[in-house]
């Protein structure tokens, strides 16, 4: 009675999950878990003000062509809008609602779209029981969190699931075209280099042991060729006819540094660029991590079955595990490709499990392989990805009630726009909150902000001699205010005064305004 029960149930899901009715509605659930998480006036990052700022500058003045609002930074003397098509995105939304509220909207829709996409991707390439997905995203917290930012990578990863889409189906003049507009987008477009260097390994590879192609033969086949060209053309088009031609050009070199080179080591640069533990990343992203790892090893008894797209997929997903484990960003990548690959070697592979659970017996112990302790076995699963899908949507939820507000340091902005000289410089002990400072007012100029890598590269000494002098590792204030960075204030906040006693002990430091976040110094010249 219990396997027909099971039996009907599951042709009632396959009947509903052979219709793309499905994916419209597990996409409508999907956004509607994403607002939830938007239902406060608080951004958790404060990179999400810059992005505003940016928005409306462009849409009331045109380009950003210039940005010397952080005077000891490569941004003074190169900047280049990296997210430019991610702000004129955001241009209509921050328009017609207010800008907190339109970011926010803006964040859901874009979210939304990777789960479109990723739906879409189980769908069209025929993954059976494909609807578990939605527990797999909605339960893992740290994809819900940057899926939830107010940042580029929120569409970034819909756009990524779209290109290689469109690699793996050949629809080379649309992947062109996505590689130009991705170039112009956000500066992650090297990424899709990396999904093409596989595609074209794994296709090389296949000629190599089905059609005994040897040497260039198996690289330099029409596919490969297309596919390449295709790409190349498309992001050579992106750069060159970028508005910030040929500054992007230089650029360049400073991303791969960003990408490649542990700035973490001796930087205090933002946590997303930080490694992720494994044991950390093992319980945050155990649900979509363990079911992948689970399918890996059938795919291992299985590998004859597997088709190229699931091998590119699989390699795919083990790269972002890789980069994952170096830089804990990119888990925003990682956990739909774990699902897609996920999925595919579900497809590929159940005949072997199907085959396996038949044959428990000959493996397992009689108690261990009755119906009564499968059932019991698989009822435990179920439950437990459900809690821990709850579990991890609550932590998500949490995290984000926490952050910046549209009033965060606003008085003490106020204050400095009404109290000193045009573009006076103010030294502060944060550089992680500037682009709350620059969002609102862009009255003073700062010592950095944005990423604390263009600031080394700037002057390594004044980056060492700040870092020193905010964590009191070093007590000449005076000096290296005044005499090393000309400094004409000093923003302290609070939550980070390692500095206050000595400013405090310093007659040539004085106190103009204090409120509940910031103190506010005047440096006095001798």
């Amino acid at each position: 009675m219990i396997s027909n029960l099971l039996s009907s149930v599951r042709r009632c899901f396959n009947f509903v999950s052979q219709s793309y009715w499905l994916v419209l509605w597990l996409t409508v659930i999907w956004v509607g878990l994403l607002a939830i998480l938007q239902a406060s006036p608080v951004l958790a990052d404060p990179d999400s003000f810059y992005h505003l700022r940016a928005a409306t500058l462009i849409r009331d003045s045109g380009l950003l062509r210039s940005f010397p609002w952080t005077q000891f930074s490569l941004y003074k003397n190169l900047y280049i809008d990296h997210h430019l098509g991610y702000h004129l995105l955001l241009i209509p939304f921050v328009s017609y609602w207010s800008e907190i509220v339109g970011l926010k909207i803006a964040t859901v829709f874009f979210a939304g779209l990777t789960g479109l996409a990723l739906f879409g991707l189980l769908k069209k390439w025929q993954v059976p029981n494909w609807g578990w997905s939605l527990l797999l995203l909605a339960g893992t917290a740290p994809f819900l969190v940057r899926q939830s930012l107010g940042k580029a990578p929120a569409l970034a990863v819909a756009l990524t699931l779209l290109g290689y889409y469109l690699i793996s189906e050949r629809r080379l003049w649309w992947w062109a075209a996505l590689s130009w507009l991705f170039v112009w987008f956000y500066s992650a477009w090297p990424l899709l280099l990396v999904i093409v260097v596989v595609e074209t390994l794994v296709l090389s590879a296949n000629d190599f042991f089905t059609k005994r192609r040897r040497g260039l033969a198996c690289l330099l086949n029409g596919n490969n060729y297309k596919l390449w060209l295709a790409t190349l053309g498309g992001l050579a088009a992106g750069l060159l006819t970028n508005p910030y031609f040929p500054q992007n050009i230089f650029y360049l070199e400073r991303l791969f540094n960003m990408a490649i080179r542990p700035y973490h080591d001796w930087l205090a640069i933002g946590a997303e660029w930080y490694p992720y533990p494994i044991t950390e990343l093992l319980a945050n992203a155990a649900l979509p991590l363990g079911l992948w790892i689970m399918f890996s090893l059938g795919g291992v008894v299985a590998y004859r079955q597997l088709t190229k797209r699931t091998v590119t997929t699989w390699l795919l997903s083990l790269i972002f595990l890789i980069y994952t484990g170096r830089a804990r960003r990119q888990v925003e990548y990682l956990v739909p490709f774990l699902v897609l690959s996920s999925g595919l070697l579900w497809r590929d592979c159940r005949m072997v499990w199907r085959q396996l659970i038949n044959r428990r017996q000959e493996f397992l112990p009689r108690l261990l392989s009755g119906r009564i302790f499968m059932f019991g076995l698989i009822g435990y699963l179920m439950l437990a990805t459900a809690a821990g899908a709850i579990i991890g949507y609550g932590s998500a939820y949490y995290y984000l009630r926490s952050g910046f507000t549209s009033v965060t340091l606003q008085p003490a902005v106020n204050w400095l726009s009404q109290n000193t000289p045009a573009n006076s410089l103010v030294w502060q002990t944060d550089w992680g909150t500037f682009p709350v400072l620059w969002y609102h007012s862009r009255h003073n100029y700062y010592l950095t902000g944005l990423d604390q890598t263009f600031m080394y590269a700037y002057n390594p000494e004044l980056y060492r001699a700040w870092y020193d002098l905010v964590t009191a590792k070093r007590h000449d204030d005076y000096q290296v205010i005044h005499d090393l960075f000309k400094a004409d204030y000093v923003l302290l906040e609070k939550r980070k005064a390692a500095m206050l006693y000595d400013l405090n002990r310093d007659g040539r430091f004085k106190q103009f305004y204090q409120d509940k976040e910031v103190i506010i110094f005047k440096v006095e010249y001798d």
